[in-house]
């Protein structure tokens, strides 16, 4: 018997050793196989920063998913003068990549003040997590990093095949686009000649690269008290140039030297048009002659008629509201030719920091105080402060900190709240202390339309 069990015992040992031997391989097979059918290995979702070797993999990841960037495009991205790889966020599944967002910062005019924002583009994610948590995790983690960052709000371009990210984003900023027949433009703008006796003395040429600080100049002169307009320093003039989203720039100066008060001036420019096809995406002139748009607008109807093409786009200048009325009465446009469409939604990263901002800026006679936790302002001759909870709701306490809330404002309409949209539906529904204190915050925070640069947005036509 127990040699039996010694010659049996050894084989079976033998056996299953063998057995445990033969199990990774089988398991390693199986793995492969599922691996060259397709099947995805589960693991944990992370995020992290883009990195410069990361670039390959994220333009092929966007031409896969979103096929709006061209490789030029995508290479000019890269060469913005604020551009740092650390800017993308990147949503990955074990070495998968499965979602993309970039943050883009910027400096816009807000009322009298400049405002640090978070231009949020190229939000991708795959079709089969769209539906899960990791949307509102990528979307978090941007807000995140744009407070981070010092930004106070959060954009991101609405207009085209792209939708707001989320409901607590409002719809703020619209661009009117007026589309009318060449040849009705050059009829039209024909009929004033004769109110504008002067124009003969200008001429329409194209723009030369020295002259960039012209440009700048005009631009900065019309944009000075518009709000959300973005700012736009040297470096960045450059870049934008270079880049050409555009097809051609148009300038209009003084031809006649008895005209010029000085010979100097003859060709000082007064005017400019940036033309990508037969749209005129960003027109400026001096603010005192606003009847100097109409030569470039008769110079891109000359030439589109030229091309045999039959309608011009006009998208409307960020100008002041008197030299915008004079713009409406010389175009003479029906309604019919007329489209608004959204161009953009905002988010409050930063609700403290917008706050303040809004607050010292409208009405600064209504400060009391500002701190880290919130503002206490003066309104119907009570002490009211006003500041972010630690749910990310904005609370709104008389007299004392201490004291109850004596309205709330819930996160999904915090922003809602603080761009002055307070005649909405959903805004009606708040809650105020008085019908005097909700009249003295009305006027606080009054609604404010921020007007976004369809240049900035157009991708390179190299």
């Amino acid at each position: 018997m127990s040699l039996q069990s010694a010659s049996i015992l050894p084989h079976r040992v033998a056996v299953d050793s063998l057995k445990s031997s033969k199990r990774p391989r089988s398991s390693l097979s199986q793995k492969q196989q599922r691996l060259r059918y397709g099947a995805r290995v589960r693991s944990e979702f992370r995020l992290s920063h883009g990195r410069v070797g990361d670039h390959l993999l994220i333009y092929a990841f966007l031409q896969s998913l979103m096929q709006s960037s061209s490789e030029s495009e995508f290479q000019w991205n890269l060469d913005r003068p604020d551009y740092e790889p650390t800017q993308r966020l990147l949503l990955w599944r074990g070495d998968d990549l499965v979602g993309h967002i970039r943050l883009t910062r910027r400096m816009i005019r807000w009322r009298n003040a400049w405002l640090p924002t978070c231009d949020l583009s190229e939000f991708a994610l795959l079709p089969e997590f769209a539906q899960e948590d990791q949307r509102a995790r990528l979307l978090q983690a941007a807000v995140e990093d744009a407070a981070d960052a010092g930004a106070l709000l959060l954009t991101c371009r609405t207009y085209g095949d792209v939708v707001p990210p989320d409901s607590s984003w409002i719809a703020n900023g619209r661009v009117m686009i007026y589309s009318e027949s060449a040849r009705t433009f050059l009829a039209h703008c024909a009929t004033f000649n004769e109110q504008y006796p002067d124009l003969k003395h200008f001429r329409v040429r194209p723009w030369r690269y020295v002259e960039q600080r012209e440009l700048a100049e005009i631009y900065d002169a019309n944009t000075a008290q518009i709000d959300g307009t973005p700012i736009r320093d040297e470096e960045y003039w450059r870049w934008l140039l270079t880049r050409r989203g555009f097809d051609e720039i148009l300038v209009v100066t003084i031809k006649s030297e008895e005209y010029a008060a000085n010979p100097e001036t003859q060709d000082i420019i007064l005017g400019y048009a940036f033309v990508r096809g037969n749209d005129i995406v960003e027109m400026m002139v001096v603010p005192e002659r606003p009847e100097l748009a109409l030569p470039l607008m008769q110079r891109v109807a000359a030439d589109a008629i030229e091309r045999n093409d039959h309608f011009v786009r006009l998208f409307r200048p960020a100008w002041t509201f008197p030299s915008a009325d004079v713009l409406d009465r010389l175009l003479g446009l029906s309604d019919k030719r007329r489209s608004c469409k959204a161009t953009q939604a905002v988010f409050a990263a930063d609700p403290l920091g917008l706050l303040e901002v809004i607050c010292q800026e409208t009405e600064p006679h209504l400060v009391k105080s500002v701190d880290n936790a919130g503002v206490e302002l003066d309104l119907a001759g009570q002490g009211v402060w006003i500041g972010p909870s630690r749910e990310d709701r904005l609370e709104m306490k008389k007299r004392s900190r201490r004291s109850k809330a004596c309205c709330m404002v819930p996160p999904e309409d915090v922003t809602r709240f603080l761009c002055g949209c307070l005649a909405d539906d959903r805004s009606s529904k708040i809650e105020f202390p008085t019908a005097a204190i909700r009249r003295e915050v009305t006027n606080v925070f009054q609604p404010v339309t921020l007007w976004r640069s369809t240049l900035d947005d157009l991708p390179s036509s190299n």
